[in-house]
């Protein structure tokens, strides 16, 4: 299968159960798994990628720092990044990630969930290229 008809997904969290259960539901695509922010930044450089989904709560970078540091790159992923959190955040967090603008997708999430949010931040060119 050619590399332009998979769908590409950056998968940035500290937990690796949540990372594997994304990995589980996203098995149609070309998945990496990150779990250090600072890493995923470096793969975000160096590969092509069509999705980012990014834990908001990590040790080195936050969620909203990993998006801060795809802005000021600019390489169009901030537009394709999905954060994911556990909830548990403060009315002020909640503020703060409204402020960000981009789609936040709560753990535990379900498969159709996760595939929604997916869907919802590629452009029409890719969903026609990737399929429902």
């Amino acid at each position: 299968m050619p590399p332009d008809s998979v769908l590409r997904v950056l998968v940035i969290d500290d937990d690796r159960l949540v990372s594997r259960v994304v990995l589980r539901v996203l098995r149609s695509c070309q998945v990496d798994l990150a779990d250090n922010a600072r890493v995923a930044l470096e793969l975000a450089r160096e590969r092509p990628y069509d999705v980012v989904l990014c834990d908001l709560s990590m040790p080195d970078l936050s969620g909203e720092e990993v998006l801060t540091q795809l802005r000021r790159d600019a390489t169009g992923l901030e537009k394709r990044f999905i954060l994911m959190t556990g909830g548990a955040i403060t009315d002020a967090a909640i503020a703060r990630v409204a402020a960000l603008q981009v789609p936040v997708l709560e753990k535990p999430m379900t498969a159709e969930r996760l595939w929604a949010a997916v869907r919802g931040v590629l452009s029409p060119a890719q969903l026609e290229r990737f399929g429902p």
